[in-house]
């Protein structure tokens, strides 16, 4: 085929196509202006409709009986979801506060704990370091000699501060006489 041949073709066939494309826009323009198209129209739509209500509502009844979560359901459970997400952030909420108080408490108690340290050392150590006075010795030095039997109680040569208190209080006991 030579070049000429090629577009007289080609113009034949968009000459063709444009007479038929002329003829089906005029049928088509009857067919539009009249009034069975658009009662046509309107049936075929309304039908359109219809069918998508029933097939709905079907589509409704086969899960509902197949117990399938549907819509509703689902929007349902996002709404109750929601909730119960926002009660669990109130919780964290009030434990990270209740974690908070409970730090600055142990903060506290650590403190105090840190300030009667010092106190309860020294006391033990002023326990350790004053001598020991024994019944029976106060008792030879008084000179009366009566031998209650009472004395401090020395456990492997450590003496408490409640030995300490006891033996200062027979000496006291005593030498008041």
């Amino acid at each position: 085929m030579t070049e000429q041949q090629r577009e007289s073709a080609e113009q034949k066939l968009r000459q063709a196509y444009d007479k038929s494309e002329k003829r089906v826009s005029r049928t088509s323009d009857e067919l539009v202006a009249t009034q069975g198209f658009t009662e046509a129209l309107a049936m075929l739509t309304s039908n359109a409709v219809a069918m998508s209500r029933v097939m709905s509502t079907g589509l409704d009844q086969v899960v509902k009986t197949t117990r399938l979560a549907g819509q509703r359901d689902i929007n349902r459970l996002a709404r109750q979801l929601n909730r119960t997400e926002d009660k669990l952030e109130q919780v964290l909420q009030v434990v990270e506060q209740l974690e908070e108080e409970l730090a600055a408490t142990r903060a506290e108690r650590d403190e105090a704990r840190r300030e009667t340290r010092p106190v309860e050392t020294r006391a033990k150590r002023t326990a350790a370091t004053t001598p020991v006075r024994s019944s029976a010795a106060s008792s030879s030095t008084s000179g009366r000699g009566r031998g209650r039997g009472r004395s401090a109680n020395v456990t492997n040569g450590e003496v408490t501060s409640a030995d300490v208190t006891n033996s200062v209080a027979q000496g006291g006991e005593e030498n008041g006489r």
